[in-house]
């Protein structure tokens, strides 16, 4: 008790007993002294009973100056203003009743002394109903004086009473009776015995007729009578029948972590609405598992976890809203305020609130969990705080309560708090109790007046072995008698009323001590041996049977949106929380120009000219095919980078989400929306700058399609290793290994001609360049630039011609002239060789070929089936060399066509902009020749190639139009050959990106890469496990 509460207790004693002269006035300070000598020594008592006589005399004198008749003096008022001011109403109440007790024990009640406490317990805001209560129950003396109310419990050996004017309940072999009065304001309880038999309450003994504050965690027992529990007491005043009530039933449950033995043991048992129940036990015990086995999240191995008859793993549809979890982890956007923490959880589990209603919510949530002042504080991580660690943890509580569940469980509620914290948080817990909640809360160590809180606790030793479940005091007492302890009934202090929590702990896990008397690491009882002292002890005891049907559970708000507005809140608060998150918005908006500057300034080479040296050319400039890949690895970089945490900071959310069925698809789409808008501002200022810097003009949008897209691709990628990895660390470590590849198998770094042999494609880009993402958008722009920019985009069809025409004619058909005059002479010889075959199958595929892409009108190509060596014969290869120099003659005629239609169209359009130098000035500004140099293969002497049965071309490959019908082609082909169509090579690589995102999607929706990382986890892990067992003994 605190001084300041004993002062308060003597300064109303004394003016009660000066309100009226009636009474023995030595007795008054006999029942005070006998009080104090409760709690207090000798020397204290005295110096407390000094003060009290001071201020009955120092009263006497104001009331009769004052002719004071009433409580209304100036003395009396100012100790009733210091007492509303700094004392608590459970402490206020507890004030009234103890002078009542006082009038009763002094037998100084008189009706002006009563009147006067009433008066005071006014100015208290006690109700009149309350006190009048309290004190009709405190004076009285037998049975027929305690008021008969709602408020008022019977609890005898009556079993056929029937009445619903007070609650009973029965103790079979109670002589006597008990009562217990509720002070529902306050939930306070007070009890009182009439009776012969010796009774104990928290080891104390009872006295017949006297009025005893029955607190948090108090039991009554006696020599034959089943013990009566507090939360028994408080559970018959909770239990309204106008509310469903609320049972748990766990039946034989089991469980096995993959690949162990441990996990929890068999084990039944059952909670009622109003019970707190603790989870206590040493750390890796399994208590977070059980948490997660009952709440639904674990599925058992064996057994049933019911609430009302609904099977919590098989009904969850009927169960929706029921269950509450609030895991040890937090559950907060960090970068969002106290209130938007709360107000979009509120619209994920409230759809059918409007914003008003909504709003009533939040206001009184954030006033039930004293969270007003915090209301527009950001939230912070634990390095960034903002808040204390007790608002933390009970907005994460808020946050699963304010939707009111009926069965709610909460894991390590203390862990990391103060012992202040700790007790709000478990009295916070405990309230919710007052409402016909069943509450489980893992604990480690609990203090006594947190360990008092309980109503139920089950105790967890290695492995997941239950060893205890019942009364707190219960298991004190057992555990004390299992360890041979002195007075093993003395669940608590007798003198202090406090309970030594850890006794539990300290008798479990006792060591063996050796020769030298120091603890060796062996157990005195292992955990098998507590679970077999469970089995026979205690669970042989229960009688746990399964619902034999269903009840309703109780209704609740909860109520999820449709997917399409789940998506809505959960954008809302995405882009929130980046706006909210300055650094990140900063970096993300700073990065694309920074990057743009630095990229473009390096590779913008001064080729100058002969008036100005330091002049720029972008003809001249040798930088831009690095310029346009250093674009994409950029792209592609921060789109990892910006989305590599957006799932796994979730995470914990996420789960807390999953246990309330919201949309997994919805949560993802809303983080792609906000991308989305991130990379396009991006990549649009990235080409915006770095055009400006390079002098790229008129090809803004097609840039920033290709760059967009890439960068987008990238963020679903990111997106995926968010999802599927466990650690920051690793996703920043992995990306490295993911933008390696990418770089490698661009056709930047190696040449795809020139790869290893296993891997590389004569006359494709390979299957892993197909598969790589640079490699695409990389391409595109090198095409793109080429082939669409304001000059060149007049002459490349003309140049396509021409490029064709001239392979034909130079390179291709002397090759196959050739090879006809090798097989000619092997022939004239009757030479059968190997070579014969093989050359007669390159010139069949090369004029298979040739007829498909240059049908001739008029011109009938060699007959491509006679080209094998039983069919093939001298004249035959003549003939064929026949036409094909008309062939060639052909392609001569058309180049020189198309070279005069190309004059014809230059000077067209010099006269268009106004001269040839307008014509040569378009050139130099549009046209690059160091990108020229690289999609035409310049730097490649080796212009065709025998590769297996094919002459591959390497002369100008842009120009070269791709033999699959499939899409495949080689690095920058300006076109991709598809069934019967030529598609642009932009548009056809922006549809592979895109395809590719797709595919990322689907992966990132089904988990894939999550699963698969899991399965490698548990693989591993099953492989230690076997290695762990070899050295185990058996």
């Amino acid at each position: 008790m605190s001084e300041s509460l004993l002062k308060a207790l003597m300064q109303l004693f004394a003016f009660v007993v000066n309100v009226d002269r009636k009474g023995a006035a030595g007795l008054p300070i006999d029942v005070l002294e006998s009080y104090l000598q409760r709690d207090f020594g000798i020397e204290q008592t005295k110096e407390f009973l000094l003060k009290f006589q001071e201020y009955i005399k120092q009263y006497r004198l104001e009331i009769i100056a004052e002719d004071f008749s009433t409580a209304d003096s100036q003395a009396i008022q100012d100790i009733v203003d210091s007492i509303n001011a700094e004392l608590e109403q459970h402490q206020k109440v507890w004030l009234i009743l103890q002078l009542i007790e006082f009038i009763g024990d002094s037998r100084i009640s008189t009706p002006l002394r009563l009147d006067f406490v009433k008066s005071v317990a006014s100015r208290f805001n006690i109700g009149e109903f309350e006190f009048e209560n309290g004190r009709d129950f405190i004076l009285s003396e037998n049975n027929s004086q305690i008021p008969w109310n709602q408020q008022v419990l019977l609890i005898d050996s009556n079993k056929d009473l029937l009445t619903s004017e007070i609650k009973h309940l029965t103790n079979e072999r109670l002589n006597g009776t008990v009562y217990a009065l509720r002070i529902s304001s306050t939930n306070t309880f007070l009890i009182k015995y009439f009776g012969d038999s010796e009774l104990f309450l928290n080891s104390r003994n009872i006295k017949p007729g006297r009025t005893y504050i029955f607190g948090t965690g108090s039991v009554i027992r006696g020599a034959r009578i089943s013990p009566i529990y507090y939360s028994r007491v408080a559970a018959a005043f909770i239990q309204d029948p106008n509310r469903p009530f609320v049972s748990m039933v766990a039946k034989d449950i089991e469980y096995r972590h993959k690949g162990s033995k441990n996990g929890i043991y068999r084990f039944s048992f059952t909670a009622y609405s109003g019970q707190l129940v603790g989870i206590l036990g040493g750390s890796g015990v399994g208590k977070s598992t059980l948490l997660n086995l009952l709440n639904g999240n674990l599925k058992p191995a064996n057994g049933n976890v019911f609430i009302n008859g609904y099977d919590v793993h098989q009904n969850k549809s009927e169960l929706e809203g029921v269950i509450g979890y609030v895991p040890q982890d937090d559950l907060l956007v960090d970068e969002l305020t106290v209130y938007q923490n709360l107000y979009y959880n509120a619209s994920l589990c409230f759809s059918n609130h409007d914003k008003q209603k909504l709003s009533e919510l939040l206001d009184r949530t954030l006033n039930d969990f004293d969270l007003l002042e915090a209301r527009n504080l950001r939230v912070g991580d634990p390095l960034n705080k903002y808040i204390s660690g007790g608002q933390r943890k009970r907005l994460n509580m808020a946050m699963e309560l304010m939707r009111e569940p009926s069965v709610l469980f909460v894991d390590e509620p203390t862990s990391g708090l103060s012992s202040m914290d700790s007790e709000r948080i478990m009295l916070l817990l405990k309230k919710q109790t007052f409402k016909g909640k069943i509450v489980f809360a893992n604990i480690h160590q609990p203090s006594s007046d947190v360990f008092k809180l309980f109503d139920k606790i089950i105790v967890l030793d290695q492995g997941g072995r239950p060893i205890f479940q019942g009364n707190p005091m219960d298991a004190v007492v057992y555990f004390k008698s299992m360890g041979n302890f002195l007075k093993p009934d003395e669940s608590e202090c007798i003198t202090c009323g406090n309970v030594n929590t850890d006794l539990i702990l300290r008798v479990v896990e006792a060591r063996v001590v050796n020769e030298y008397g120091k603890l060796t690491r062996k157990r005195k009882r292992s955990a098998k041996e507590w679970y077999d002292l469970y089995l026979a002890n205690i669970e042989s005891k229960l009688n746990v049977y399964l619902p034999p049907c269903v009840s309703p559970v109780p209704p609740n708000n909860f109520k999820i949106p449709s997917h399409r507005k789940q998506m809505w809140i959960y954008f809302k608060r995405n882009l929130k929380s980046k706006l909210a998150n300055s650094q990140f918005i900063n970096i993300s908006l700073l990065a694309a120009p920074l990057l743009a500057i630095i990229i473009g300034f390096f590779t913008k080479y001064l080729h100058g000219t002969l008036a100005d040296p330091n002049a720029y050319l972008f003809s001249e400039n040798d930088n831009i095919p690095s310029y346009l890949f250093m674009s994409v690895v950029a792209m592609m970089f921060m789109g990892l980078t910006i989305s590599a945490e957006e799932i796994i900071k979730d995470r914990k959310i996420l789960y807390r989400e999953k246990f309330l069925n919201l949309s997994y698809f919805s949560y993802i789409n809303s983080k792609i929306v906000v991308l989305f808008i991130f990379s396009a501002i991006q990549s649009l200022m990235f080409v915006l700058i770095g055009q400006g810097i390079l002098e790229i003009k008129g090809m803004f949008w097609s840039h920033w399609l290709i760059l967009f897209s890439t960068a987008f691709c990238s963020n679903i990628l990111g997106l995926n290793l968010s999802a599927a990895l466990n650690s920051v660390v690793a996703i920043y470590v992995l990306i490295p290994i993911v933008l390696v590849p990418q770089l490698l198998f661009s056709g930047v770094i190696v040449n795809f001609n020139k790869l290893h042999k296993t891997i590389s494609h004569p006359e494709y880009v390979p299957f892993i360049g197909d598969v790589m993402l640079s490699r695409w958008s990389y391409e595109a722009l090198c095409v793109q630039q080429f082939k669409a920019n304001r000059y060149d985009r007049e002459f490349f069809d003309y140049n396509m011609q021409l490029s064709n025409s001239a392979y034909n004619a130079t390179f291709l058909i002397p090759k196959l002239q050739s090879l006809l005059d090798e097989v000619s002479v092997d022939l004239t010889l009757n030479r059968q060789t190997p070579r014969i075959d093989k050359d007669l199958r390159i010139i069949r595929n090369e004029i298979e070929l040739l007829s498909e892409n240059f049908p001739i009108r008029g011109f009938s190509y060699p007959n491509s089936s006679n080209f094998n060596q039983g069919a093939i014969t001298v004249d035959y290869l003549n003939l064929t060399k026949a036409k094909l120099d008309t062939l060639k003659q052909h392609f001569n005629l058309v180049y020189r066509q198309v070279i005069s239609e190309r004059d014809n169209h230059i000077k067209t359009l010099a006269r268009k902009l106004g001269g040839n130098d307008a014509v040569f000035d378009l050139n130099r500004k549009f046209h690059n020749k160091s990108l020229e140099a690289l999609v035409t293969n310049q730097n490649d002497f080796q212009k065709i190639e025998v590769v297996n049965d094919r002459l591959i071309r390497r002369f100008e490959p842009v120009y070269a139009l791709p033999s699959s019908k499939f899409g495949r082609s080689h690095l920058f082909a300006a076109y991709k050959h598809v069934g019967k169509y030529y598609i642009p090579t932009i548009w056809y690589n922006v549809f592979v990106i895109w395809v590719m995102t797709a595919l990322f999607y689907l992966a990132l929706w089904s988990d894939m890469f999550r699963i698969v990382n899991k399965f490698v986890e548990r693989f591993k892990f099953r492989k230690l496990t076997t290695r762990i067992s070899r050295y185990l003994p058996s």
